[in-house]
């Protein structure tokens, strides 16, 4: 992943990159008497997180809070006093809080072996992110628990990184619908050198899979981990990626389990690979994340001819951000973005086309505060197979406005 990304798979935590924290030059150790730095998860620490040393290691807190505003224009299906399906245009407007993360991370009296659990406590319930435990060694680390797969850099990056109010509509049929991805049970181990400037990476790891339960009543697929079911129900995942300064170059297989019902798992093919650039200037940055993604899906038109096998899906993604300002933790910035997509649910069928186009502007301090305003746009053709999104149009408008603070 890019330097300023979400996740640091060598060291299992979410960082801010050297060169932003520094003006490009390696971080310096922390003092234990605090001074500003970056903390796991991009977020500027200027020493208020709470530490502890108890003889057995140390413990750092931390986390952030996001709320919202959503003025939307959607499609709506009611049923008329005839009992009639009727269609109309109608404008909505909720606010959330669409995240309250909760981060402790423990640091062991050994250099090399750490752990970190997460939780977000914005819904009903408590919903477990991370959770996991890793060995660290110069060259090679291994971790288990719970945690992102090493999939596509923009799928693994934090929410608090991303400049997006949102991952958007695309990102939802892969993850959501498709069961690409994933933050799910595993074990990784990940192999890594340096040649110069040249540093090249390799993660391999294996994830217990998730299977279809039930559609919920606002027409979201609720799926749960896959239990006592078979030897083989784990998603295997192998990524290679090229660190050359601030650019990244990643590919990726994942030979993933989907779902369509209950009681069925299929073994299904998903191959992609990205770019991600992070260059720091004296007065800003630049941030560029371009992936691609091709799978074999189950997602298919009643109308299509049967031949035996699965439909092919194809999905590629664009994400430009430049920041005036934040070059160094707190520091004022302002930073517009666009972001636009398009996913073909089946490269056999014309007129199945889903895009999405995404403005908007970020404000604030730098790793610590930021407000979001943001424009964006969905659009889907007649032929998308009526499974995905349980048949609901997922054409809108939307006019967000998100603040967000960092602890």
């Amino acid at each position: 992943m890019p330097p300023e990304s979400g996740v640091n798979l060598q060291t299992g935590n979410e960082t801010a990159p050297p060169d932003v924290a520094n003006g490009g030059k390696k971080p310096k150790k922390k003092k234990k008497d605090g001074g500003a730095s970056a903390s796991p998860d991009g977020i500027a620490d200027s020493g208020s997180n709470v530490r502890s040393n108890f003889g057995v290691g140390q413990i750092r807190i931390g986390g952030y809070i996001f709320a919202r505003g959503d003025l939307l224009r959607i499609d709506q299906t009611t049923v008329d006093s005839t009992g009639t399906p009727v269609t109309r245009e109608v404008n909505t407007f909720d606010l959330s809080v669409p995240s309250a993360r909760f981060r402790v991370d423990y640091q062991s009296p050994w250099e090399w072996l750490t752990s970190q659990l997460e939780a977000d406590f914005a819904g009903r319930n408590v919903d477990l992110r991370d959770a996991y435990i890793q060995a660290k060694g110069k060259r090679v680390a291994f971790r288990m628990g719970q945690f992102k797969m090493p999939v596509l850099a923009m799928q693994m990056e934090s929410p608090w990184v991303l400049p997006l109010v949102r991952r958007g509509l695309i990102h939802d049929l892969t993850v959501d619908w498709l069961d690409v991805a994933g933050r799910l049970p595993g074990a990784m181990l990940t192999l890594r050198e340096k040649f110069g400037d040249i540093k090249p990476k390799l993660f391999l790891g294996v994830f217990q899979a998730r299977r279809f339960v039930e559609i919920n009543d606002d027409g979201s697929r609720d799926t749960d981990l896959v239990r006592e079911l078979s030897l083989s129900s784990q998603k295997l995942v192998a990524r290679g990626q090229v660190d050359i300064g601030s650019v990244e170059i990643g590919a990726v297989y994942e030979h993933r389990i989907g779902s369509p019902a209950f009681s069925q798992l299929l073994r299904l093919w998903t191959a992609g690979g990205d770019v991600t650039v992070n260059h720091v200037f004296a007065t800003g940055g630049l941030r560029i994340w371009v992936d691609a993604l091709a799978g074999a899906s189950w997602y298919e038109l009643a109308t299509k001819p049967v031949d035996g096998d699965y439909a092919t899906f194809v999905t590629a993604r664009a994400l430009v951000a430049y920041r005036f300002g934040g070059v160094v933790p707190e520091a004022p910035y302002i930073e517009p973005y666009v972001f636009g997509g398009v996913f073909d649910p089946d490269v056999d069928i014309a007129a199945d086309l889903v895009w999405e186009a995404t403005a908007g502007v970020n404000v604030g301090f730098f790793g610590r505060a930021r407000v979001t305003l943001q424009a964006e746009m969905d659009r889907a053709q007649r032929n998308l197979p009526p499974g995905y999104l349980a048949g609901v149009d997922p054409d809108r408008m939307g006019l967000l406005v998100q603040v967000g603070l960092a602890y």
